[in-house]
């Protein structure tokens, strides 16, 4: 694992939107948050004994505090791992993606916590085996007074999140 600064971070996403637009970037930042979650999943499911499944699954809240990234707190939990089932609504408080956001552009028409929403889902899928998508309904970043956010399995889903599948596709993002 690496420490980087969150000054550092938000040097980087001003960057990747300055240069590649913010459609690549918030799929190249969706994408990279995805595969930290799922690396930080299999990390701590290797080296920490928990108590049980849902010990290491909420373990990736955790995991968002403790590396400053925000503080997350789920409303609704709505859990099942057995079945597959995943229902979870919550909020992102102090999230730093929002923060260093608005410090280089003003506020955006849609939720810009593009990593936050990548690490979430790929962390809890790779707890639940099964692909789990976060999608941000309201976010600091488009003016809204907080970060909310709502998580389900692909199957409960269905057609509501066909538009936001587009940003998880592993294509060419130059073009």
């Amino acid at each position: 694992m690496t420490i980087t600064s969150i000054d550092a971070w938000g040097g980087l996403r001003k960057d990747l939107i300055s240069t590649l637009g913010i459609e690549r970037a918030k799929r190249l930042l969706i994408r990279y948050g995805w595969n930290t979650g799922k690396c930080e999943a299999k990390m701590l499911r290797e080296s920490v004994q928990w108590a049980d499944d849902y010990e290491w699954l909420i373990a990736g809240t955790k995991m968002h505090h403790l590396t400053g990234r925000v503080f997350s707190y789920p409303e609704t939990f709505n859990v099942d791992m057995e079945k597959g089932t995943f229902h979870v609504e919550g909020y992102w408080i102090d999230s730093y993606e929002a923060k260093e956001h608005l410090k280089y552009f003003p506020h955006h028409h849609e939720p810009i916590c593009y990593f936050l929403m990548g690490y979430a889902g790929g962390y809890t899928s790779e707890c639940m085996g099964k692909t789990i998508i976060f999608k941000e309904i309201q976010c600091v970043g488009k003016n809204d007074s907080h970060c909310s956010y709502k998580a389900k399995t692909l199957e409960q889903w269905g057609d509501e999140i066909e538009e936001e599948l587009f940003y998880y596709k592993d294509i060419d993002i130059s073009d």
